[in-house]
Formats: structure tokens, C-alpha cells, sequence
């Protein structure tokens, strides 16, 4: 009986193993999970060949992955994951990745981590979500407006410049009319003094 009570625990946990192998592998997005307490990582075959790598050619530390977060964004990192750990909120931080080509890609990093009963960060496992297209799309977005915005101020300051050099002499126009309907005019010169101002 405890014989057959041990084969189906260990049947159970290798279709656990099973399940999440698949779900780790048939998964568009990377998977990484971090051992904070002994400070060595995992990041699934996807994550590694979304960065452009073999599974053997990225080691499964977090020196190799802060080495691929650019220089630019490594504060922004810091900051979400010490802001994570310290008052749990959220770990969720859009960053460019160096790619093995050598060329910066944006992604975005999403983690949840695992405390003890202590309330202890012990572990951490999130997720990699190439968002490279999603910012290109972004930054079109905010280039279009901006030129759209560029033109309308241009158009107003336009349109200001032109009224302004119109009005001056229309005004001049209209006020010698009226100077020139006090005159004494034949009828035909009254009637086009009258429409001069008129219009």
C-alpha cells in the first residue's frame, strides 16, 4: 500500500513537471526565476532566444542578465526591484535589453516574489514580454502628434500675423472712404465711396 501511495505522488509531481515544462517552453514570453537567498537564476530557453541566444550561450546568473539591461535603465531596475522587495508593489519596468547582436531591444520585465513567514523576499520568477514594436508604434504616436501640434501653432501664429498685416490697411482703406464720402462727390463717386466701405 505505501508503495502504491509513492508511485502515485511521484506520478503526480512528474505530470506537475510535465505541465509546467510545457507551459515554460510552449510560452511566447521568457520565464526567469531567481533563488534571492542563494543568488543563482533561471531563464527558460524562450527567454534566452528572445535576447538572440542559445540556451548555453546565457548563463543562468543575474550578472548576465544586468549586463544585458542598458546603462541607461539600470537605475530604473535597481529602484523597481529594490521598491519590489522593501513594500511589494509591483515589479513591473519597460527596459531596452542588449540582444547577442549587439543591438538594444525593449521589453518588459514583470516579477512576483515569494516570501517566507517572516514576510522575507526568498525567491522571485516573473516574466519577458518583447515590447520592441509596441514602443516603436508609441513613439510614432508622439512624433505625429507633436508635428501635428507644431503645425497648428505655426498655423495660428500664422493666421495672427496675417490678420494683423490685413487689418492695418483695411483700416487705412475704410477710414479714407469715409474721409472721402464727406467730400463732394457726383453721384456715381458717392455710390462707389459707399461700396468701398461698405465691403
Amino acid at each position: 500500500r505505501l508503495s502504491r501511495v509513492r508511485k502515485s505522488s511521484e506520478e503526480k509531481i512528474r505530470k506537475s513537471e510535465e505541465r509546467l515544462a510545457l507551459a515554460i517552453n510552449g510560452s511566447s514570453d521568457g520565464i526567469w526565476d531567481w533563488d534571492i537567498a542563494e543568488g543563482h537564476g533561471y531563464y527558460s530557453p524562450r527567454f534566452k532566444e528572445m535576447l538572440g541566444y542559445q540556451d548555453s550561450e546565457f548563463s543562468n546568473t543575474r550578472n548576465a542578465f544586468r549586463e544585458t539591461v542598458h546603462p541607461n535603465h539600470r537605475e530604473k531596475v535597481r529602484y523597481a526591484l529594490k521598491s519590489h522587495l522593501e513594500y511589494d508593489t509591483p515589479y513591473d519596468v519597460e527596459v531596452e535589453l542588449k540582444c547577442a547582436g549587439g543591438k538594444y531591444r525593449w521589453f518588459c520585465i514583470r516579477g512576483k516574489s515569494i516570501r517566507d513567514e517572516n514576510g522575507t523576499p526568498i525567491r522571485m520568477a516573473g516574466g519577458l514580454i518583447d515590447i520592441n514594436d509596441l514602443v516603436a508604434a508609441r513613439l510614432r504616436a508622439q512624433l505625429a502628434w507633436e508635428q501635428a501640434d507644431r503645425a497648428n501653432k505655426l498655423k495660428s501664429e500664422f493666421l495672427a500675423n496675417m490678420s494683423h498685416e490685413i487689418r492695418t490697411p483695411l483700416n487705412g482703406v475704410l477710414g479714407m472712404a469715409q474721409l472721402l464720402e464727406r467730400t463732394p462727390l457726383n453721384e456715381k463717386q458717392q455710390r462707389y465711396a459707399s461700396t468701398i466701405r461698405s465691403s
